[in-house]
């Protein structure tokens, strides 16, 4: 639900393109691509992309080059597909 909600607030502001922030990750098993996960995958077919970010992922980072890096890495993730949560 939370993925779904998110994915329609970006369309009705004409964005294609976001950062979700979840807490604990996000619903579903990316191996199965179910749940929240089928989701995205869904909407990469649509040309639509979210950056999911963890609290784990926000401990991880001291600089903002940490950021920027992390973002890169999710992108390149999320266009090929290997698990990009």
């Amino acid at each position: 639900m939370q993925v779904s909600w998110f994915y329609e607030k970006l369309e009705r502001r004409g964005l294609d393109f976001g950062f979700l922030v979840a807490t604990n990750g996000i619903t579903g098993d990316i191996n199965r691509r179910n749940a929240a996960y089928d989701t995205i995958a869904g909407k990469l077919r649509e040309g639509k992309r979210i950056i999911v970010i963890t609290l784990d992922d926000i401990g991880q980072l001291r600089t903002t080059s940490n950021l920027v890096e992390m973002c890169k890495t999710k992108l390149v993730q999320l266009a090929v597909q290997v698990n990009p949560f």
